[in-house]
């Protein structure tokens, strides 16, 4: 249990964020702080159909793209409509049809609208303007292609000037969509045209979105969007009308409780520096949240205190529950009698790390005996987001196959049994079957020369499996397809490759123990300009590389065993380092 309510269930070897890096669920204490993000979305749902637009001016080209008609379940469909609403809030699409351009200020923003032209398929150019000393500079991410134009202008962006192109209940089809799907939209939207998030006295300022134009149209279809997904909302006209056009500014209702559920569930998608502040902002509303629950705590304690020692003293007894909880005596006093309300009164300080804010571990519990989950993610990161928490996985690799799940589920058994039998699994090998590699020669001829000793260790076990929670399996996608799911890393030559750096950089050798230990060393820095740092990352490189050459000789040895071929792969891990700068 955490400061914020979060209940978070895992296996004690999982490993959970924390401000001195990664570490084992089960090495966690009352007080340590674990990594949580503000935002984790709405619960998926599987769509189906096809969207309702009407049929774009270049239907057959958007077709070949395989995006007419747009299907509810695309892969590609959120990145669209993170996009799309993006746009609509800070976009344009050219009169002349042939391109689409977003604007920001913020470089990571134009990066992160770029990535999503690429989940789309088509190629984007970032543009920068400088608007003198006292403005930041325009981002403008344009994409010169009459094809995505055309697919935005059928999904219903105006073409030109926005202020006086929207029709009249506009952008039906995005109510139509799941839940969590019209939030990517609104969150695209947001991105654009809402508030940085702040404090006021007591609770957060509420999210205010504005939004021009000579007609109610637009802002009424974000006041529809927000109520579909339970959002109370008030509109109203913000400074003088020019001309004919007028502007508007929505404010999402609800106290601060409504903010933090928008902050979670729909989010910033494409501004960076919104979603930081965020974070200071929902950290502090936490710990202010946390403190309140702490004083009701000792509230609580005193009433039930006073029902089981009946003839106590009044003195006594708030004494007593003062000392206890570390709160005022006045508090206790005045809860026995029922007056005021616990509220926070401590000056706080937001606790987070840009997109991540720091929070308590304030309760631990066996869970008992549970079915376990591996989630096997495909982007850049190496970890995921559970129940909010920053939580991380051993390497995974995910395969979906040509078969359906009718054409194994009589066979399954037999197929397990092969599997079990030929992939070897827990200490050791038990199977002779050869395996060869690339990687084995890059291990032989290693640049890290004391790595190279590693060599037949690693040769033996090249294709095996592990204990622990370690696993080959075979899962029932919801696309009707078989697909093989995997876990394990880079085995003992990984383990082995980064226990004798913590070793080198003790002062030992290679081969060594390193001085305090080696799974629960502390954080140790390497300069990575150095002789050392350099060698560290061509191991590690190296010893990724073997990771996922292990994942591979064992899908394609189940692969064999199933008959099929894989029409669909993905590993969790990237291979590679991410600079770091530390002071």
């Amino acid at each position: 249990m955490l400061a914020n309510g979060t209940r978070l269930t895992a296996t004690p070897d999982h490993e959970v964020r924390t401000p001195a890096g990664w570490r084992e669920a089960g090495t966690l204490r009352r007080g340590d702080s674990v990594a949580c993000l503000p935002f984790a979305g709405l619960p998926h749902t599987v769509p189906t159909g096809e969207l309702a637009i009407d049929a774009p001016t270049r239907a057959d080209a958007l077709a070949a793209r395989g995006l007419w008609p747009l299907r509810a379940a695309d892969t590609r469909l959120p990145a669209l409509l993170r996009l799309f609403g993006t746009l609509i809030g800070d976009g344009h699409l050219a009169r002349n049809g042939k391109a689409v351009s977003w604007y920001t200020v913020v470089p990571a923003d134009a990066a992160a609208i770029a990535a999503d032209l690429e989940r789309v398929g088509f190629r984007a150019s970032i543009h920068v303007r400088e608007r003198g000393a006292r403005r930041r500079d325009e981002h403008c991410v344009r994409c010169s292609s009459v094809d995505l134009h055309a697919l935005l202008a059928a999904m219903g962006c105006p073409v030109g000037r926005k202020v006086d192109g929207w029709p009249a209940n506009p952008l039906g089809w995005v109510l139509d969509l799941e839940p969590w799907q019209r939030a990517l939209v609104l969150s695209g939207f947001a991105s654009a045209e809402a508030t940085t998030a702040a404090l006021r006295q007591g609770g957060i300022a509420n999210v205010a979105i504005k939004q021009a134009g000579t007609t109610r149209h637009a802002i009424d279809f974000v006041v529809r969007l927000l109520g579909s997904l339970g959002f109370d909302a008030s509109v109203t006209v913000s400074g003088p009308v020019r001309g004919a056009v007028t502007t508007w500014v929505i404010q999402v209702l609800g106290g601060t409780d409504a903010q933090l559920r928008f902050f979670c569930e729909v989010g910033f998608c494409h501004a960076a520096e919104k979603r930081v502040t965020v974070a200071a902002v929902t950290s502090v509303a936490w710990q202010r949240e946390a403190e309140r629950a702490h004083r009701r705590a000792a509230i609580a304690a005193a009433h039930t205190l006073r029902s089981r020692v009946p003839n106590v003293r009044v003195r006594d007894l708030v004494g007593a529950v003062a000392t206890e909880y570390t709160v005022p005596r006045s508090l206790v006093h005045h809860g026995l009698d029922g007056r005021g309300i616990p509220r926070s009164v401590s000056v706080l300080t937001p606790d987070h790390c840009g997109e991540v804010v720091w929070v308590p571990v304030v309760g631990l519990a066996d869970a008992g005996t549970r079915d376990v989950y591996d989630v096997v993610t495909g982007d850049a990161a190496a970890g995921f987001v559970a129940d909010g928490v920053c939580v991380h996985n051993c390497g995974n690799k995910a395969v979906r196959t040509a078969l359906r799940t009718d054409d194994v589920i009589a066979e399954l058994p037999r197929i397990m049994d092969e599997v079990f039998e030929r992939i070897s699994f827990g200490v050791g090998r038990k199977n002779d079957e050869p395996v060869d590699h690339p990687v084995l020669d890059a291990i032989f001829k290693a640049d890290f020369h004391p790595q190279r000793r590693l060599f037949q260790s690693a040769r033996n076990q090249l294709g095996t499996v592990g204990a622990g929670n370690h696993y080959v399996d075979l899962f029932a996608g919801d696309d009707g397809h078989v697909w093989v799911g995997v876990h394990f890393g880079s085995r003992g030559f990984g383990h082995k490759t980064a226990s004798g750096f913590l070793s080198l950089a003790g002062g030992g050798e290679f081969g060594d123990r390193a001085p305090d230990g080696e799974m629960d060393a502390p954080p140790t820095l390497l300069h990575v300009e150095s002789e050392l740092g350099q060698s560290y990352i061509a191991a590690m490189e190296l010893a990724g590389a073997y990771a996922y050459a292990g994942r591979d000789v064992v899908v394609d040895k189940v692969l064999e065993i199933l008959g099929t071929e894989s029409t669909f792969e993905v590993h969790n891990h990237p291979r590679g380092f991410a600079p770091y700068a530390v002071a």
